[in-house]
């Protein structure tokens, strides 16, 4: 996840280069499906490993 979240900070602050929607659009989403697998992990380790 940190790959996905540096490159999306690189290019917030990125003055050289200009990017499309879908290029935006694919690296939100990736950074999103990481947190909800994140989220599931959390919520499993919760209710199955403190047993």
């Amino acid at each position: 996840m940190s790959k996905h979240i540096v490159s999306l900070y690189d290019m917030c602050y990125s003055s050289l280069l200009r990017f499309d929607q879908e290029q935006w659009d694919e690296k939100i989403t990736d950074c999103i499906n990481y947190l909800i697998l994140l989220k599931a992990l959390v919520k499993e380790e919760q209710a199955y490993g403190s047993h």
